[in-house]
Parts: structure tokens; sequence; C-alpha cells
């Protein structure tokens, strides 16, 4: 199993890939640390190969995580393909995020 770290500083209306698949692979949990002090409004974008983050593809939206707070998403298994990718944007900027994935 492999660890993928980014922080995400991209504006609210612009998303930014935080792991992009680099061959078949399975997403076993994603974390969404706020190390700041303030609370952290992100998007988190589940996106097709050859597709941009969108309306269509945003999977949270508007996720609130409070100052010194994290987000673990751990339930769902996600198989992505070449190219395939997880983007987000959050405002303010400072979020920081982990994909822990396997490749399958």
């Amino acid at each position: 199993m492999a660890l993928k770290s980014s922080t995400v500083v991209t504006a609210p209306s612009a998303a930014g890939s935080v792991y992009t698949s680099s061959g078949d692979s399975a997403i076993t949990t994603m974390y969404f640390c706020n190390p700041t002090a303030s609370t952290i409004t992100a998007n988190i974008f589940l996106v097709r190969s050859g597709f941009n983050a969108n309306g269509i593809n945003v999977t949270y939206s508007n996720i609130q995580i409070a100052g010194n707070d994290t987000l673990i998403l751990e339930t769902e298994r996600l198989l992505f393909e070449t190219g395939d990718f997880i983007a987000a944007n959050a405002s303010p900027a400072g979020l920081v995020t982990t994909t822990s994935y396997s490749a399958v």
C-alpha cells in the first residue's frame, strides 16, 4: 500500500488534483486535514480520465472541516484506472490531503 500527500491551495473556483492514478488502483482511505485554527470549506471531486472537476462529479460539496480537525473517508473502496483523479478545492487555502491506495 502506498501513500500520496498534497496540500490544497486552490481558490474555491478552481479544483486541483490531489491524487492521479498512474495505473489501476484502489483508494482505501482519504484524509482531509485542516491544520489551521479556522474552519475550511471544501469540495471533493472524483473525476474520470479526460474530464474536468465540476458539479457533475462533485462527491462532497461544501464540507466544513473545523480548525485542527480531520475528515477521514474510509468506508467505500474506490477503483481507479490510469488517469482517473481526485480533485479538491478549499476556502481558505491550507487543507492537507493524504490518499492511501494500492495497485490492483
